[in-house]
C-alpha cells in the first residue's frame, strides 16, 4: 500500500508539473500574439496619416452620400483661429489634464474605472484626446479588443512626442462630430450649423454647447433636444469654472 500511495503521489505531482508548464506555454503563447497583434498596429504609424485633412464617404447605391466621416465639412480650421473659450470648454469637458499628461492619463482611466464600478455600467470613459483622434484615424470601425487599446495608447504617446499638444487639439476638433448632422463634423461646420458664424466668433455659452455635445453627438444636438443639450451646456460651464478657465463674474455676464 505503501509503494502503491508513493507512485500515486508522484504520478500526482508529474501530472501537476505538466500542467505548470502547459499553462505556462499557453500564457507566453497567448502573450506572444497579443505582442504582435499590438506590433501590427502601431509598426506603421505614420504622423502624417494623422495630419491629413481629408474625410471619406458612404454612399447608398443610387449614388447618394448618407454618410461622411474624418474631417471638417468645408473649411480645415487653425489652432490660432479657434477661440480660447472653445479650446477651454473642450479640454474641460474631454480631458482636464489635456496639457499635462503625455497622451495617457492614468488618473483619468481609474477615476473612469471607479465611476463605472460604482454606477454598475459604462457611465465614463477613460479616453485622453488625443487617444480619441487616434481612434478616429486609425479605428474608426474597429471593436474595443485589449490590442487595440494598447495600441491605441502607445499611438497616443508617440503622436505626443512626434507633434505638439496644439497640434493635437486642432487636428481633434477638425474630424469630430457635434451632433447628428453631416454637417456638424468638424468646429467650422458645426459653427456655422448651429449658429451661422465662424469658429472665431464663437460665445463662452455656444462654445460649452458645442463641447457639451462631444460625449454623445446624437444624445446632445440641440437641434434634436434642446433641453438636453441645455443641461449638458450648463454641466461644461460648470466644469470650467471648477478647472479655473472662466470666473463666476464672466458666467454671470453670460
Amino acid at each position: 500500500m505503501k509503494v502503491q500511495s508513493t507512485k500515486d503521489l508522484k504520478q500526482i505531482k508529474k501530472t501537476i508539473k505538466i500542467c505548470i508548464i502547459a499553462l505556462c506555454v499557453l500564457v507566453a503563447s497567448g502573450s506572444g500574439y497579443l505582442g504582435f497583434k499590438i506590433y501590427q498596429q502601431i509598426s506603421n504609424f505614420d504622423i502624417d496619416n494623422l495630419t491629413t485633412t481629408s474625410y471619406s464617404s458612404q454612399v447608398s447605391q443610387d449614388g447618394e452620400t448618407y454618410y461622411k466621416y474624418g474631417s471638417s465639412i468645408g473649411k480645415y480650421v487653425s489652432y490660432d483661429d479657434i477661440p480660447e473659450v472653445m479650446i477651454d470648454a473642450v479640454v474641460a469637458a474631454e480631458d482636464s489634464r489635456f496639457f499635462v499628461h503625455k497622451g495617457f492619463d492614468i488618473p483619468r482611466i481609474i477615476k473612469a474605472l471607479m465611476s463605472n464600478i460604482l454606477a454598475g455600467h459604462t457611465v465614463a470613459g477613460g479616453s485622453t484626446i488625443t487617444q480619441q483622434l487616434i481612434t478616429k484615424t486609425y479605428y474608426p470601425y474597429e471593436e474595443k479588443t485589449i490590442e487595440r487599446k494598447v495600441g491605441e495608447v502607445i499611438l497616443s504617446i508617440e503622436a505626443t512626442q512626434q507633434t505638439t499638444k496644439q497640434k493635437v487639439l486642432e487636428l481633434y476638433l477638425n474630424k469630430i462630430y457635434f451632433g447628428k448632422s453631416n454637417s456638424s463634423i468638424g468646429i467650422y461646420g458645426a459653427s456655422y450649423y448651429y449658429f451661422g458664424k465662424s469658429p472665431d466668433q464663437l460665445t463662452l455659452p455656444e462654445a460649452a454647447l458645442l463641447a457639451g455635445t462631444i460625449n454623445s453627438p446624437v444624445s446632445y444636438d440641440p437641434f434634436k433636444n434642446l433641453t438636453l443639450a441645455t443641461k449638458r451646456r450648463n454641466i461644461i460651464l460648470n466644469l470650467m469654472y471648477e478647472h479655473g478657465s472662466v470666473s463666476y463674474t464672466h458666467l454671470r455676464a453670460h
